[in-house]
């Protein structure tokens, strides 16, 4: 099981991906592909991967029909590009996935050109850093992952078998007890469910719109949130550069914005191929804002108070 893989894009994502996999089974043989020599080279360096491709000269000893699963790390945006224009290459692998964060188009694109070989996830990991040279090869432990299962597969195969039984499990785990199946005779989504286990993260089931309604609150919200916030305040540092306004930003202000400093084109690739789902979710947060202005506004001590424990309440719950 998962002998050779295929990771296409190693950037921040991609090489901590291989560089995880490695640090878990180092015998598994891993196929880097790649438009950027330099998070080639590095991936290479630092023994991440064994065999090392550019994307515009893949050479004819690749076999892609060996890899038993190969990730799309690359942002959204590119991998609907990259679907249609290499349908042909990507139609000779096994399997394929993806980390995108937004399932919907991605899913759609895969499916409108005949790309049968093709089960979408997300891993919910991430960072504001990018390039290969930045990679977390413990980032996925202990972290969520996405599994797209649309509605109409079919109920009776084994991955949520697979997924309790296996939870938070490793590669030598996962050979022992996938005796309990003929692996050959697992469906993609099985697959993938093993492979992320693997690494150890959860796995939790949906199918694509709902998965781009809940990450548009839960991902794509706050990094809207973070942006205006960052941008606000340090608007206000900059009106006041004579007070050394800076020194008063702490540590609060600090990890609130770290993503922040993420990526302008991914961000704004993300944010506009799930725009409808973001809108939704800008409204509610605005009319939430409006509450905390009102109260304030009427000096309402009980109902700020009482708002607030609520909210507290709620965010503990996370813990």
């Amino acid at each position: 099981m998962f002998k050779e893989i295929t990771i296409i894009g190693l950037g921040f994502m991609g090489a901590s991906l291989a560089g995880a996999l490695k640090s878990l089974k180092p015998d598994i043989f891993i196929n880097g592909l790649d438009v950027n020599q330099k998070n080639i080279d590095f991936c290479f360096k630092n023994n991440f991967i064994d065999r090392a491709v550019l994307l515009n000269n893949i050479p004819s000893a690749y076999n892609p029909k060996q890899s038993d699963i190969t990730v799309l790390c690359i942002p959204p945006k590119i991998i609907l590009n990259f679907l249609s224009v290499h349908k042909n290459f990507l139609s000779q692998f096994q399997l394929i996935t993806d980390i995108g964060s937004i399932k919907k188009e991605i899913v759609s694109t895969a499916k409108s050109i005949g790309l049968n070989n093709f089960a979408g996830s997300h891993p919910m990991c991430g960072s504001d850093k990018s390039g290969a040279e930045n990679a977390d090869i413990n980032m996925f432990h202990g972290k969520t992952c996405i599994v797209i299962r649309e509605n109409n597969l079919n109920k009776n195969s084994n991955d949520d078998d697979i997924r309790n039984n296996n939870a938070s499990n490793n590669f030598s785990d996962l050979e022992t007890k996938i005796n309990n199946y003929n692996y050959c005779d697992l469906n993609f989504i099985e697959k993938i469910t093993l492979f992320w286990e693997a690494l150890g993260m959860e796995i939790v089931y949906a199918d694509a719109c709902f998965h781009d309604y809940m990450v548009g609150y839960s991902s794509h919200l706050p990094h809207i949130v973070s942006f205006c916030l960052s941008k606000t305040v340090l608007d206000a540092a900059d009106a006041n550069q004579t007070l050394n306004s800076l020194k008063y930003i702490a540590s609060g202000f600090k990890d609130t914005t770290r993503i922040a400093a993420s990526s302008e084109n991914i961000w704004t690739d993300i944010f506009l191929l799930n725009a409808d789902n973001l809108i939704s979710s800008l409204d509610n947060y605005i009319n939430n804002l409006n509450k905390f202005r009102v109260l304030l506004k009427n000096s309402d001590e009980n109902a700020l108070s009482t708002l607030i424990a609520e909210i507290s309440k709620q965010r503990k719950m996370l813990n």
